[in-house]
């Protein structure tokens, strides 16, 4: 099982702002530090209700999309 986090999905949607928006300022000015810890809580919070990583992985992907 692959240990999931939002600073890595987020920094995947940046990179693909990024080929839109052309710079990294640009991309950094969409996620921060506190947003991903933020995130982070999150994804904790809906896989402890769930039970299933992969449905919380999807819904904090649905989030940042």
């Amino acid at each position: 099982m692959e240990m999931f986090s939002s600073c890595n999905l987020a920094m995947q949607a940046e990179k693909r702002i990024l080929s839109w928006v052309g710079s990294k300022s640009m991309a950094n000015m969409f996620i921060d530090n506190t947003s991903s810890e933020n995130l982070d809580k999150l994804y904790q919070i809906s896989k402890e209700y769930t039970q299933n990583y992969r449905v919380s992985q999807k819904v904090i992907k649905n989030l940042i999309n």
